[in-house]
């Protein structure tokens, strides 16, 4: 009786720890769009300051942010630039953009995959890389995406030997994407 008692506290573990794993929770900023996000990342202030959201778990090695940027204000910083003619105004361009700044912050940038889809009605581009950072290879998910008013990109990383295990998670945080502008 006593082993059996033990062999249901094992398998009742195994299982919660299981279905904790995929609790999610839906984060909204500003009613401006929503996330939703693995519930056992927590708020953190440090991963980047221009991101209007910014979650992480340090233990997991999982972070997801997500930058929004007004269309016509990155509009003018490209004239006053003299870079619309480099980057014009479609989410191909900004995309581009985008992976130009991973591409020249980061050591041995690989490509795995990239495909344009649409999220929630948004269309968007979706991008797997890899790169050291700081001596570690890190496995990275960015989606780009554009509403009427605003781009967005959300960036999720992991170490790359946790791939496989973050990856589902990783491709439906970026698939939750949804614009909330009413305009």
């Amino acid at each position: 009786m006593k082993k059996l008692i033990i062999f249901f506290t094992i398998l009742t573990a195994i299982s919660c720890s299981k279905t904790t794993g995929e609790e999610v929770q839906t984060i909204t900023i500003k009613d401006k769009y929503s996330l939703t996000i693995p519930k056992f990342l927590k708020e953190s202030f440090m991963l980047n300051q221009d991101a209007s959201l910014s979650y992480e778990n340090q233990f997991k090695e999982l972070y997801v942010i997500v930058l929004d940027e007004d269309k016509q204000e990155l509009k003018d910083l490209l004239e006053q630039n003299n870079a619309l003619e480099l980057y014009p105004e479609d989410l191909e361009a900004y995309h581009e953009l985008c992976s130009v700044t991973f591409k020249d912050a980061l050591a041995e940038y690989k490509e795995i995959a990239i495909s344009t889809t649409e999220v929630n009605n948004l269309p968007a581009i979706i991008q797997s890389f890899s790169a050291t950072e700081e001596g570690n290879e890190i496995y990275y998910y960015l989606g780009t995406y554009e509403s009427k008013n605003t781009y967005y990109q959300v960036l999720t990383w992991t170490l790359l030997s946790s791939k496989e295990k973050h990856k589902a998670q990783m491709e439906a945080m970026l698939m939750s994407l949804k614009d909330l502008q009413k305009i």
